[in-house]
């Protein structure tokens, strides 16, 4: 696919991961250039003004983005956002949202990390997000693991803290993973009864809702959960298409302080 122009290479992008997986989430492009020859690209986390810049300087001629405004919201973006879009066209660098599509689509986010965490069986379960069907919204694994064992695993992402939310069970019998924001309150009843659940961002309601459900929850921080996966992602994108893929690492610089 050398000497690709932007439109062949979307078009590539989209048989990696088929926009259908998700098509109530919007994978497209947030920032549109002139049609030019793609000879490079980036991939990050977060179109940031440093990960923009950071791409510019690696004369990347396409940014590929997980997250970022979506065409129903993009009429909302703020200031910060409108600096992020002017950099870019700026620079003639085109910015492309691959999210939804590229968590649940074969060898994407979540497979990914599972194979990271060390485990390569492992099967999709559908869940219900936004009153939509995922037909993949989180996999899950049998067997017998204890949090020691998996705690290990999670150090492979190289989070910057780990938080739990303890069960009452000694042995967990089936891990549910998903990566990024996956602690959808929600999710925790639609999931076939996990005994633990690995993913990347807590939140109040569904802490709770663990409780009294007796599940335990292992955060890995959002960031690790999906830059991890993207960096092996991007090798495979390289390979895929036949153009050079870099990562880009949009960093949480998050810093625990214990009291």
């Amino acid at each position: 696919m050398k000497n690709s122009n932007l439109y062949q290479v979307i078009e590539g992008l989209n048989k990696f991961a088929p926009p259908e997986i998700a098509a109530f989430d919007f994978a497209g492009l947030l920032v549109d250039s002139d049609s030019k020859s793609i000879r490079k690209i980036g991939i990050t986390l977060d179109a940031t003004l440093t990960t923009i810049s950071e791409a510019v300087t690696n004369k990347c001629d396409l940014l590929i983005t997980h997250h970022g405004p979506d065409d129903k919201t993009f009429h909302e973006i703020s200031g910060l956002d409108r600096k992020r879009i002017a950099l870019a066209l700026s620079a003639n660098l085109p910015i492309f949202r691959m999210h939804l599509n590229l968590d649940f689509c074969t060898n994407g986010n979540s497979e990914t990390l599972c194979k990271l965490l060390g485990f390569e069986k492992f099967k999709p379960t559908w869940t219900i997000y936004q009153g939509h069907k995922l037909e993949t919204g989180a996999h899950f694994i049998d067997g017998y693991f204890l949090l020691e064992d998996l705690l290990e695993r999670v150090k492979r992402l190289i989070p910057n803290s780990v938080r739990i939310v303890p069960s009452s069970k000694k042995m967990f019998k089936r891990l549910a993973i998903t990566p990024g924001g996956g602690f959808e309150p929600c999710f925790l009843e639609q999931l076939p009864s996990p005994d633990v659940f690995i993913s990347g961002e807590l939140n109040h309601i569904a802490i709770v809702r663990a409780i009294d459900l007796n599940i335990c929850l292992i955060e890995a921080t959002h960031a690790s959960t999906e830059n991890e996966p993207l960096k092996l992602i991007a090798k495979r994108l390289e390979k895929f298409l036949g153009i050079q893929v870099v990562f880009i690492e949009s960093r949480d610089n998050i810093k625990v302080v214990r009291l």
